[in-house]
């Protein structure tokens, strides 16, 4: 099997795991995947042998519905003596979103739609969201998945509202729907990293 990347250089060993629910794939492939990295997601799709395509588009969607085009292949894909694959790395999808993609096969119609929860901070070292907050809120910081985290949360006042230790993950939810309106300070500290910002509640 011949496999291009998007300057048509060689890959060696792409292995396509699925990880999004199966779904019926266009006729033209025998693989569309999503792989979540540090920052980052990576396309990996096949076209089978005998089956071209002039061009092809990816699309990205926060809903599902919705497909803006985020990076676009020219030239003849495929081949029509061999399957060929492929791969496209997002540099940067959504933060804390489910991302869909789909890939338009020139006027052969659209792959499949793929989902993948992209739960990372890429563009920030931490985050507290949404701000003003009515009954939840969101504290994120940028560490690894399986890292632990002690969180402590201040009223303006500086009484202590929150304290955990030892919570894992970089997200933490936070219900302050029975706490008074106003300014709260925030502080996250994992393996020596601080962190420490401000949210609102309405």
């Amino acid at each position: 099997m011949k496999l291009r990347t998007l300057l048509a250089v060689p890959v060696v060993g792409l292995l396509f795991i699925p990880s999004s629910a199966s779904a019926q794939e266009h006729p033209f492939l025998s693989a569309f995947t999503l792989t979540e990295n540090t920052g980052s997601i990576t396309l990996q799709w096949a076209l089978v042998a005998g089956s071209t395509c002039a061009g092809t588009k990816i699309e990205r969607s926060l809903n599902g519905v919705e497909f803006t085009l985020v990076h676009e292949i020219f030239g003849v894909c495929g081949a029509l003596s061999e399957p060929v694959s492929y791969n496209w790395t997002d540099p940067a999808p959504p933060e804390f979103s489910t991302v869909y993609y789909r890939l338009q096969l020139g006027a052969n119609g659209n792959s499949s739609i793929q989902s993948l929860q992209f739960d990372q901070l890429v563009t920030t070292d931490q985050r507290a969201y949404p701000s003003p907050a009515f009954d939840v809120v969101t504290i994120a910081v940028r560490i690894a998945q399986q890292a632990e985290v002690d969180l402590r949360v201040w009223n303006s006042a500086g009484k202590q509202v929150l304290d955990r230790v030892g919570e894992a993950g970089p997200a933490h939810e936070f219900n302050v729907k029975t706490l008074p309106a106003g300014v709260y300070t925030y502080d996250a500290v994992s393996d020596g990293k601080h962190f420490s910002g401000r949210f609102v509640k309405e």
